[in-house]
């Protein structure tokens, strides 16, 4: 029994130090990852508590928040004024996410999904589907900017006719009614 303990004890410690490792691999990754988007206008530091507070507004783990900030900095920075820009658009995101009840498989397809397409340039239908399967709310957001029906949208996503910089502005017109309805 004395052995069994032992063995128990020394195998948590193993997995509790690997768990450890992995988690201090994956803040130290994130953490190059921010520093690679840094706009200059702030500090890393300052950055990483921007994306932290952004992190506690929308529910979100401060690992996830600072993973998509990062992804959408390094592919899609150049259609963001600055750092501030990137987190809102970041936060509203997660919060329509939240608000849609989107999974966590939903949530990570389809930000991979409208970050390719912000990168590119232009949302094409398979983006739009992706994105409108995880949360229709986003799409509606930017219907809702352009002035039309979402099927309408979904027609110009399947032509290329949607700029990332419609989305961008879409999303960033959405946060504050975004903001009132996830509280």
């Amino acid at each position: 029994v004395t052995q069994l303990k032992y063995a128990a004890a020394t195998y948590l410690s193993f997995r509790t130090i690997s768990a450890v490792i992995g988690w201090s691999d994956e803040m130290t990754n994130t953490n190059a990852r921010i520093n690679m988007i840094n706009d200059g206008l702030q500090k890393s530091s300052v950055l990483q508590k921007m994306i932290y507070d952004s992190a506690q507004r929308s529910g979100s783990a401060y690992g996830v928040q600072a993973d998509v900030v990062a992804k959408i900095g390094l592919r899609a920075g150049k259609i963001f004024t600055n750092n501030k820009e990137t987190i809102r658009f970041a936060e509203t995101l997660s919060k329509m996410f939240g608000i849609a009840g989107a999974s966590t498989e939903e949530q990570h397809s389809a930000s991979l999904q409208l970050v390719q397409a912000l990168g590119s340039g232009v949302l094409r239908g398979e983006e739009f589907n992706a994105v409108f399967e995880a949360a229709p709310n986003i799409m509606q957001a930017v219907a809702n900017s352009m002035g039309m029906h979402v099927e309408k949208l979904r027609a110009l996503a399947t032509q290329g006719k949607i700029s990332a910089k419609v989305v961008k502005k879409a999303m960033l017109e959405a946060s504050a009614e975004t903001d009132a309805q996830f509280k």
